[in-house]
């Protein structure tokens, strides 16, 4: 949950595409897709759907879906997720706070929101009713 702030949060279960290539080819920027095809094979997997997450939870923060333009939204090369690019109309890319998730083996998850310096939290839903 988050209050007066844009949020958007995606997961994604890890799991064989059959046509991979093609979703990095018209989903990740022209340097994406660069460091994409630079990584050995066994590792592709796990970094398309990190990139995915990544991209899906900002189009959630903002508000506008995959019609904002998932090349328009760049990933700068670095360890820790951060965007290089993004639409002018969304900010600018420091404005905005990406975190990966460590929610399970297997499964790409990001928090994205709009408030670069935050104090968040990951807990568990069960835990936090009782």
């Amino acid at each position: 949950m988050g209050v007066d702030l844009p949020l958007g949060v995606d997961l994604e279960i890890r799991r064989p595409l059959t046509h991979i290539e093609g979703l990095a080819e018209r989903c990740f920027a022209p340097q994406e897709r660069e460091r994409w095809y630079a990584l050995p094979p066994t590792r592709r997997l796990a970094a398309f759907f990190d990139v995915w997450t990544r991209k899906e939870a900002f189009m959630k923060a903002v508000g506008r879906g995959l019609g904002l333009g998932l090349t328009r939204c760049v990933l700068a090369a670095d360890e820790n997720p951060r965007w290089e690019t993004i639409p002018d109309s969304c900010g600018r890319p420091d404005e905005w706070l990406l975190r990966d998730l460590d929610l399970a083996e297997n499964v790409s998850a990001t928090l994205c929101a709009r408030a670069p310096n935050i104090h968040w939290q990951l807990r568990d839903i069960e835990q936090a009713l009782k």
